[in-house]
């Protein structure tokens, strides 16, 4: 099994939308509707708690299902980081208008994606090229993850002083996260040339 670090090569992808036509990816898929969902019940702390975690249900067992059916694909790892992304984004954002979190947290937060967000660019160009190494999390990816799981869960239950002193441990992890990834993207660059 390669280590977050190793550079796998690339492979020629294709995205094809219908391959979220299955069990697993209408579970990706959910995490869309609920994020639209999530700003109009945030402060029902019943209901939001709920909805987060209906996703993250959803998020646990996509990748399994998918795996389980055969039916993997790289719409579906597609889809799913992002899915996440969104999902938690407009969760976070709806705790912030309803004064539950501080606006300086999603800083914090989302740091590995403020730092990645730098990198869209040349993720497109090779997405639509079809031209892309599988996208492999790193340790510290899954960390930053479930520390911003924690975090969120918390905020949700309203006992922000456990999210405090993690919020700022994200941030570093997650900005450590990022930094792995773009030295993996250089990485793959140097070897494709």
């Amino acid at each position: 099994m390669p280590t977050s670090q190793q550079v796998l090569p690339a492979k020629k992808l294709v995205l094809r939308p219908r391959d979220l036509w299955n069990l697993a990816g209408v579970l990706t898929m959910l995490r869309l509707p609920l994020a639209i969902a999530f700003p109009f019940i945030a402060h029902r702390v019943d209901l939001a708690l709920g909805v987060f975690l209906l996703a993250q249900v959803s998020d646990a067992v996509d990748g399994p299902v998918a795996r389980y059916t055969k039916t993997t694909s790289p719409v579906g790892a597609f889809a799913d980081g992002w899915l996440d992304k969104i999902f938690n984004i407009q969760v976070a954002w709806a705790l912030v208008n309803i004064d539950v979190v501080e606006p300086w947290w999603l800083l914090c937060w989302f740091s590995r994606e403020i730092v990645q967000f730098t990198l869209v660019p040349w993720y497109v160009r090779r997405y639509v090229r079809g031209d892309t190494p599988p996208n492999q999390p790193s340790s510290s990816g899954r960390l930053t993850s479930i520390l911003l799981t924690v975090a969120v869960l918390a905020c949700l239950l309203r006992q922000q002083w456990l999210a405090l002193p993690l919020t700022p441990l994200i941030g570093t992890v997650g900005l450590s996260t990022a930094v792995g990834y773009i030295r993996r993207e250089f990485e793959h660059l140097r070897e494709s040339r």
